[in-house]
């Protein structure tokens, strides 16, 4: 069985770069534009408007999973799209624990598909899996770049993390011993 960290809380907005696709201002609502269990007709949308090569992010906090004592089948996946045909674009997601980061994945040039986008996963390598100390403190930053300078327009309609369940330590019978006696 998988276990799945889905948004539950903002934690930043770089430069309120990101709304909803309510058309709302920037706020602290964000991740409920993308917590749900597939991806919707809701989404957050940023546009990367200027030359710096650094693209605009936004981060939420994910729900607590158990530690699954296991460094296989860890994955941080989202639902994104371009909405225009530029060049030089780019995605980044970011697993983080706190404020350290623990995996990182940047997608060069995104396609410009229809709604809900493509399907972006990074699975993590054992060392990154590992790194992994409090399943309880984790975090998604995505970035949107556009080193083209067009101004182009992403849109994200979904993100999580996820894990193998925690094992259940097995029950362990005791070898049975009989004494006989003469």
């Amino acid at each position: 069985m998988t276990q799945y960290a889905r948004p539950d809380s903002d934690v930043d907005n770089q430069s309120d770069a990101w709304t909803n696709s309510d058309g709302g201002a920037p706020s602290n609502v964000l991740y409920t534009y993308i917590d749900e269990t597939s991806a919707g007709s809701d989404y957050v949308q940023g546009t990367d408007d200027e030359c710096s090569g650094d693209g605009k992010y936004f981060t939420v906090g994910l729900s607590n999973v158990t530690d699954p004592s296991s460094s296989s089948g860890h994955a941080m996946k989202f639902y994104g799209r371009l909405t225009s045909s530029e060049s030089d674009t780019w995605f980044k997601i970011e697993l983080l624990e706190g404020t350290t980061v623990r995996a990182t994945k940047t997608i060069s040039d995104p396609d410009d598909t229809s709604a809900p986008g493509t399907l972006f996963t990074h699975s993590l390598s054992t060392s990154e899996a590992n790194s992994i100390t409090n399943y309880n403190n984790l975090r998604l930053r995505i970035y949107a770049g556009d080193d083209g300078c067009m101004g182009a327009e992403f849109q994200v309609y979904q993100a999580w993390f996820e894990c193998p369940d925690a094992s259940t330590p097995s029950a362990t019978t005791s070898p049975a011993f009989l004494l006989f006696v003469d």
